[in-house]
């Protein structure tokens, strides 16, 4: 079972350059919150709204969103989206560091962003506060993501077209897939790395 402890070192093993001030897309930034639970850690995420003009309408992620420029860095960035979807105030929570960069992939390139992953470990339970941009947001067991052989394939409609993709169904119907589930992934490989339980080897 994953810990807090096992979480801080996977986040520190990736060794995550500094920003540059040059990027060829917008940016985004999403937070990766992680509490301690009865399962082991909990990860939170939101399902958005159904918009027309949103390209992740209805989509499961984490909360996050475009950087501003009044935003110093993508972590304040990361910060503000969270609180302003969910009233999760992340000034209270430890900042862990930044997960590899993810790069969304359109065919539309000027719908493409690079998203940076900020990983905060929670420690506060609080009630969340969901915006209109928000239809739920809740927490699941990181290890219940863990096991890729639990991996299901389904057809989804995106960019146009109709892709099949690999993803994690969730007890409540919930799907996790695309980029979210990239930095889910390459977070539980780096977890699997640097934790010391035995079962996890």
């Amino acid at each position: 079972m994953f810990t807090l402890d096992d979480f801080r070192a996977a986040v520190k093993a990736a060794r995550v350059p500094s920003v540059s001030g040059v990027h060829c897309c917008r940016q985004a930034a999403v937070a990766v919150v992680v509490r301690e639970g009865c399962q082991g850690l909990e990860m939170l995420f939101i399902l958005r709204s159904e918009h027309e003009s949103d390209p992740w309408s209805g989509q499961v992620s984490f909360p996050g969103g475009h950087v501003e420029e009044s935003d110093i860095n993508v972590r304040v960035a990361a910060e503000r989206e969270t609180f302003e979807e969910t009233g999760l105030d992340l000034g209270d929570a430890e900042f862990l560091g930044r997960l590899p960069v993810e790069k969304t992939s359109r065919r539309d390139e000027a719908l493409n962003l690079d998203v940076f992953p900020c990983a905060f470990g929670s420690f506060r339970r609080t009630s969340l506060r969901l915006n209109r941009e928000v239809a739920d947001a809740f927490w699941v067991p990181l290890e219940s993501l863990a096991d890729r052989r639990a991996r299901i394939e389904r057809t989804m409609h995106w960019d146009g077209r109709d892709v099949a993709v690999p993803g994690v169904l969730l007890p409540d119907g919930h799907w996790i897939w695309g980029l979210t589930l990239r930095v889910i992934d390459k977070l539980v490989d780096q977890l699997r790395t640097a934790t010391t339980t035995d079962g996890w080897r």
